[in-house]
């Protein structure tokens, strides 16, 4: 079968924005270069607009949704394990 570079998981109650799917291709990337990254969410409770104070800045954090969220094939094989 085809070999995929990432897993994209999404909350069957989860509504993708127009750009979700954009912003995760985007940082597959960044999932690629730097090991210490677990994964890259789609959900970010404060992330509304007048929570943001920059809305390009990407930020790093501990805490994990588990709405809508993408890691490399390599970490989701080994969390399999």
């Amino acid at each position: 079968g085809p070999q995929h570079s990432h897993v994209l998981v999404l909350d069957a109650g989860l509504i993708p924005s127009p750009d979700l799917f954009q912003f995760l291709r985007e940082s597959s990337r960044l999932l690629d270069a730097d090991k210490s990254l677990l994964c890259a969410s789609g959900w970010n409770e404060l992330g509304l607009r007048h929570f943001a104070l920059d809305e390009t800045r990407l930020l790093r954090t501990s805490a994990f949704s588990g709405l809508g969220w993408m890691v490399s094939r390599s970490t989701w094989t080994s969390l399999l394990r």
